[in-house]
């Protein structure tokens, strides 16, 4: 389906409708055409890449990337695009495409997995890619696992990114211009953001996106734009709806030290509590005091954190009440430090 900027349906493309079942699409722009891979149930589950036009027209009938069985991903990179997918309880796997969606070289294999149905996501720098996927590590249960590729070829070891008593599963991951930012799913019904440098180390601790209360939350995904991330996922109450996180970061390079500002509210939006967290540079780090305050969108004052504690960074609580103890309504609202940019929060039912 083509939309416009504003989302207005511009038309419905069939890029394959032909008997015996396609499925798991992912898609890509390449500067000219969308590169989208996919599974075909004519190849016995091979994946297949196409081309189509920004148009909509569809520019060939696909060509055969692989015979793997799961999760095709397609992430451009400088001149080509990588195809991720994994093979069963076998390994994951990558090739390289070129701008007409011919597969190149051979297949290689990203790593060996021990896992069914692991799911592989990818994001690029600009110079390299960064893979990651799920995989049973040393704790015996599902951790998220990370290799850089160089030109589609993968370097030193895999990496365990994420490892803990739960399950980590279904792995997202986008570079936001400084670093990566690796998103998944929790056992414990979280979900959990990571910054990553180029190297794929981490530069942060994890960061809950969610909030704490238990709820079947699953698939997550993340996009970056200039000075935030966007994750958002599935998230079981009644029924399945969609639910998101906004993050809005400065100075996450420099280990949390910038300009004066909040660096992230998570999470956001927020049912019962989320955590406001703010930077300091070298120069403001003086025994003035410190305040951050919640605006409604008319611009009255709502809540007034006073007298904060002068540090590099720190963080605080706010459970979505008033100055008089009263739970405010559902609806968006505006953190600021005096001086600094206000950052947007959402508070729902």
């Amino acid at each position: 389906m083509r939309v416009t900027p504003q989302l207005d349906i511009l038309d419905t493309v069939f890029i394959s409708n032909v008997d015996g079942g396609q499925n798991i699409p992912s898609i890509t722009f390449n500067g000219a055409d969308y590169i989208v891979a996919f599974l075909d149930a004519r190849l016995d589950k091979g994946i297949v890449a196409t081309r189509v036009s920004s148009q909509g027209i569809v520019l060939d009938t696909g060509y055969t990337v692989d015979d793997g069985n799961n999760y095709p991903a397609a992430v451009r990179g400088t001149d080509h695009t990588l195809i991720l997918w994994s093979r069963e309880f076998d390994a994951v796997c990558g090739r390289l495409v070129d701008d007409q969606a011919l597969p190149q070289d051979t297949v290689l294999p990203v790593a060996a997995i021990n896992a069914s149905a692991a799911r592989p996501a990818a994001a690029f720098d600009g110079s390299n890619h960064l893979v990651v996927w799920p995989d049973f590590g040393v704790t015996g249960t599902l951790d998220i696992f990370g290799r850089i590729l160089v030109d589609g070829v993968p370097v030193d070891t895999p990496l365990a990114l994420v490892q803990g008593p739960e399950a980590e599963n279904n792995p997202d991951v986008v570079f936001d211009g400084e670093n990566y930012f690796l998103v998944w799913e929790s056992g414990a019904g979280r979900i959990l953001g990571l910054f990553l440098d180029r190297n794929a180390k981490p530069v942060t601790g994890p960061i809950v996106l969610s909030d704490t209360v238990f709820y079947l939350r699953q698939h997550p995904a993340v996009a970056a734009g200039p000075g935030y991330r966007f994750c958002f996922w599935s998230e079981y109450g009644d029924d399945y709806d969609l639910y998101g996180s906004i993050d809005h970061g400065i100075g996450i390079a420099d280990g949390g030290i910038g300009p004066v500002g909040i660096v992230s509210v998570a999470p956001n939006p927020f049912r019962t509590t989320t955590n406001i967290r703010w930077t300091m540079d070298e120069g403001r780090k003086t025994n003035q005091n410190l305040t951050i305050r919640i605006y409604d969108v008319s611009g009255k004052l709502v809540y007034d954190f006073s007298s904060l504690v002068p540090r590099p960074s720190s963080f605080v609580s706010w459970n979505g009440t008033d100055e008089n103890g009263c739970s405010v309504p559902e609806g968006v609202y505006f953190a600021q430090l005096p001086g600094a940019k206000p950052v947007k929060i959402i508070k729902i039912k």
